[in-house]
Order: structure tokens, then sequence, then C-alpha cells
């Protein structure tokens, strides 16, 4: 698979991850908590592992949303920014 660079990686993030990440809030408010802007101020290279972590699933032939919810729970799991 052909690295992502930070740039690319962050714009992912934005259109991808982050709006996947507030229909999982809307539609489980009680089990997913979503902060954008906390997210979105993550270090590059926690973002870039969740990425291509996300990216890696969709490859695989994972729909969005099931890829958005393993993602949101592997950066719970590290205690990633705005995931909790």
């Amino acid at each position: 698979m052909k690295t992502i660079d930070t740039v690319a990686a962050r714009e992912i993030a934005k259109s991808d991850l982050v709006p996947g990440f507030a229909i999982l809030t809307r539609d489980k408010p009680f089990k997913y908590k979503f902060d954008e802007n906390a997210f979105m101020k993550s270090k590059d290279n926690e973002l870039m592992g969740l990425v291509e972590y996300y990216s890696t699933l969709v490859q695989k032939g994972m729909g969005w949303k099931a890829a958005s919810e393993r993602t949101y729970e592997k950066a719970r799991e590290s205690s990633l920014k705005g995931c909790r």
C-alpha cells in the first residue's frame, strides 16, 4: 500500500472520519462521544496511524460505517483526543 503523507491523512480525516464519527455520535449518543476540534488537534503521527488503519479496513472491503466504528474504538482505546 502506498503510504499516506500527513497532508493527505488530515484531508482523509476531515472528509471521511469526522463525518463518520459525527454520524456514529448521532446514531448512538450514549456510546460514542466525539469532539471534532480536539480530534483535529491530534498529533500528525497519531492521526496518520488512525487514517492508515481506516484505509486498510476500507480497502479490505469493509463498509464506511463499520470501518468508522472500528476506527473509533481503536481511537478510544488509545485515548486519542476527541474520542471517549
